[in-house]
């Protein structure tokens, strides 16, 4: 079966406080450049976002979870302006390519900042940021992610915030 890459939970309080009891920070790894770097990438394209004061980004060790395990990240901020809430599973993280990283991340950022939700698993829609599953992006390099950060944004940068 395919990997779940990220999710949106929206209204599961229980998940939510388990995945944030499972979180730590990891001082030698700066997750939030690449809360900034997709900021600085929203502007090229024309998107206006404002950044929200609370930002939290940290790992959780979802492999704990008995309804989390498997997946790669998780975003609790979607249709909230106020904070951007995601968390990375260290397991992914560490073996993870640079592409695979800012993919996951970037997925993750799209769902908290344009409020972007998975698209159907179809065969269409495989190699698009918002496809939910790691098959998608399991052998992806840097130009196919820029690729399909490309066509998110396009397709963003028409639409209000």
């Amino acid at each position: 079966g395919a990997i779940i890459i990220a999710g949106t939970i929206t209204g599961d309080y229980v998940a939510r406080k388990e995945i944030r009891e499972l979180s730590y920070d990891d001082s030698s790894i700066d997750l939030g450049m690449y809360v900034d770097k997709f900021y600085r990438d929203l502007e090229v394209y024309g998107i206006r976002a404002v950044k929200p004061k609370d930002i939290i980004v940290k790992f959780s060790r979802m492999e704990s979870s008995k309804k989390y395990k498997g997946y790669n990240g998780v975003s609790f901020g979607y249709r909230n302006p106020n904070i951007i809430e995601i968390y990375i599973n260290p397991l992914f993280w560490e073996q993870a390519s640079k592409a695979q990283r800012y993919w996951l991340m970037y997925h993750e950022l799209a769902h908290d900042v344009l409020n972007a939700y998975h698209l159907d698993a179809t065969p269409e829609n495989e190699g698009r940021l918002m496809y939910p599953y790691a098959s998608s992006y399991d052998v992806q390099d840097m130009d196919i992610f820029i690729e399909a950060l490309h066509d998110l944004f396009e397709e963003y940068s028409t639409r209000e915030i």
